[in-house]
């Protein structure tokens, strides 16, 4: 099972979308940023299960519209 650091003091962080093949892998990593960012508060966890999905989107031209003229209303 592959390994990922997170970084829970910035959701932005590049490094919370990185998987490792191995957790010495995975804590080499955070050492490292740790040395470039005492600050940051990691974590580093096992992927026991990924789940995936997929979107496809497509699209048409939309059918003619008639325009429709508004009702007169009573003076």
């Amino acid at each position: 099972m592959p390994f990922i650091v997170i970084d829970t003091t910035n959701d932005f962080n590049p490094l919370n979308k990185r998987q490792f093949a191995t957790e010495v892998e995975a804590e080499a990593a955070a050492t490292q940023e740790l040395q470039s960012n005492p600050k940051v508060v990691l974590s580093t966890a096992k992927i026991l299960k990924v789940f995936k999905a997929e979107v496809t989107v497509t699209a048409q031209e939309p059918a003619e519209v008639e325009p429709q003229v508004p009702a007169k209303e009573p003076a």
